[in-house]
């Protein structure tokens, strides 16, 4: 689903249709994270599997839109009451300035 969703994203861009990429972003960035954790051999608690969607989340959205502190709120203002965004924000806030740092290194030009 989230391969399909990140080439459906691809193909609006090139061909100029008109909306946004963040939210789609976010969406296809979360079922590609539920599909690594279900490839990792190693079992992980299950408090580890809301941070890890958090974490691609941010770190693919701040490397496409390279908005880290943008993205960070984002993801803040839109999570649930039951999320402890206390606990995730450190990892969240790490992975989108490292999403906005390996993508500056794999490009020097932006694509808006």
């Amino acid at each position: 689903v989230g391969s399909v969703k990140l080439l459906s994203i691809a193909l609006a861009c090139a061909g100029k249709f008109p909306g946004g990429i963040i939210f789609p972003l976010f969406f296809a960035a979360a079922p590609l994270a539920q599909a690594a954790l279900s490839l990792l051999p190693m079992s992980f608690p299950a408090a580890v599997s809301p941070v890890a969607v958090m974490c691609l989340m941010a770190s693919t959205q701040a490397s496409v839109t390279r908005t880290p502190l943008a993205t960070i709120l984002m993801l803040a203002l839109g999570a649930s009451t039951s999320t402890e965004i206390t606990k995730m924000l450190p990892s969240v806030i790490l992975s989108s300035y490292l999403g906005v740092y390996f993508s500056r290194l794999l490009s020097k030009e932006s694509y808006f």
